[in-house]
């Protein structure tokens, strides 16, 4: 019987999806091949959505992710003039409000909405 994949499974599976390309591409000297920026950006907001996903319906999980984010870089949650990136099924990583007009919901809508689909 097919069942989920439990969460660290997902994970791993994410991980070393990532870890692997950038491995083969790294070790690869021929310039003139692409680098994967694409394939890349669509990891990360695989893990975003992952990550974001694991936070339902836990409002401080999802507020200590979204503060980590923002240690690493506040540039993510730059506003824009207007929502762009809402999802319904889950929330991003918020600091001010939750409209879905950051800069990190545009990069998602654009990345994993756009070119995943």
């Amino acid at each position: 019987m097919v069942q989920n994949l439990n969460p660290n499974e997902i994970y791993q599976f994410i991980v070393s999806d990532f870890r692997g390309a950038w491995d083969s591409i790294a070790a690869n000297y021929n310039q003139s091949i692409g680098r994967g920026n694409f394939m890349f950006a669509f990891q990360a907001m695989n893990l975003l959505e992952f990550a974001s996903r694991l936070c339902d319906n836990d409002s401080k999980l999802l507020n200590n992710f979204s503060n980590e984010i923002n240690r690493i870089d506040p540039k993510y949650f730059t506003l824009l003039p207007g929502p762009c990136g809402l999802t319904t099924e889950f929330d991003l990583p918020y600091i001010v409000n939750n409209k879905g007009d950051s800069l990190l919901c545009a990069f998602f809508d654009l990345i994993r909405n756009g070119l995943g689909h």
